[in-house]
C-alpha cells in the first residue's frame, strides 16, 4: 500500500506512518486499535483511520513538493443562501434553542495540485505546529492548524481551543484588547471544559 500517506508534521518534521496494516473506518473497528493509528474524525462522526506498524520521523521537505501549481477561482454559497442561514442561527438563539454556532460552508476550486504541493503552499503561507496529511487513493486531506483540539499524555489532557472572525493583524494589543474576539474565545473554552468535565478531573 505504498500510494498510502498519513503524517503528523510540526514545522520541521513530519511523523510518517511506515507499514500500513488496514484502514479503519468504524468506531467500533476503531476502539480495539491497538498500536499507531493516524487519521480524522468527521463532523458528523464518520472515522477514517490507517493503522502502522511503527513512525518514522523525517524532515519535512521529504514530504512537501514545492513544485507550482495552479487553481481555479474559489466558489462558495450564494450570499442569499448565507444570509437566509445566519437568520436562521440568530433566530434559535434569540428563542434558547442553542447558545452557540459554529456556521461553516464549503468553498471548491478545481486544480492540478497534489496534496504534498498544497501541503508546501500552506506551510509557506502560514506555518504551523499542527500539520497532517492524508493522501490515499479514496481520501485527499491537507490540514495546517495553529490550534491544538486535544492532547492526551498519560492522565493529562490538553485542549488550547482558538475562536476569532477578524484579519491577521500584527498589532497582537488590538487582539489582546477586542471584546468581541475575548468572547468567542471565551465561550469555545467553556464548551471544551464542560466537554472534558464529562470524564475528567480538574487540575
Amino acid at each position: 500500500m505504498s500510494s498510502y500517506q498519513f503524517a503528523l508534521i510540526d514545522n520541521r518534521r513530519a511523523y510518517l506512518g511506515i507499514g500500513l496494516k488496514k484502514i479503519v473506518q468504524s468506531w467500533a473497528e476503531l476502539e480495539r486499535v491497538q498500536g499507531i493509528a493516524i487519521g480524522y474524525i468527521d463532523y458528523d462522526q464518520t472515522v477514517y483511520f490507517g493503522v502502522f506498524r511503527s513512525l518514522k520521523k523525517i524532515p519535512v521537505t521529504k514530504l512537501i513538493d514545492p513544485t507550482p501549481f495552479r487553481l481555479g477561482k474559489l466558489r462558495g454559497e450564494p450570499f442569499s443562501l448565507y444570509k437566509k442561514k445566519i437568520a436562521q442561527l440568530k433566530y434559535h438563539l434569540s428563542i434558547g434553542d442553542i447558545y452557540q454556532a459554529n456556521y461553516c460552508y464549503r468553498l471548491s476550486a478545481r486544480t492540478n495540485a497534489t496534496p504534498n504541493q498544497l501541503l508546501y503552499h500552506f506551510m509557506q503561507k502560514q506555518p504551523t505546529p499542527y500539520a497532517a496529511l492524508i493522501n490515499t487513493p479514496d481520501i485527499k486531506i491537507v490540514s495546517n492548524s495553529p490550534e491544538l483540539g486535544v492532547r492526551i499524555d498519560h492522565q493529562t489532557i490538553i485542549c488550547q481551543p482558538m475562536k476569532g472572525t477578524r484579519p491577521k493583524t500584527a498589532d497582537k494589543k488590538e487582539l489582546v484588547e477586542s471584546k468581541k474576539d475575548q468572547a468567542e474565545l471565551d465561550m469555545i473554552t467553556d464548551v471544551g471544559r464542560n466537554d472534558l468535565a464529562q470524564f475528567a478531573v480538574p487540575g
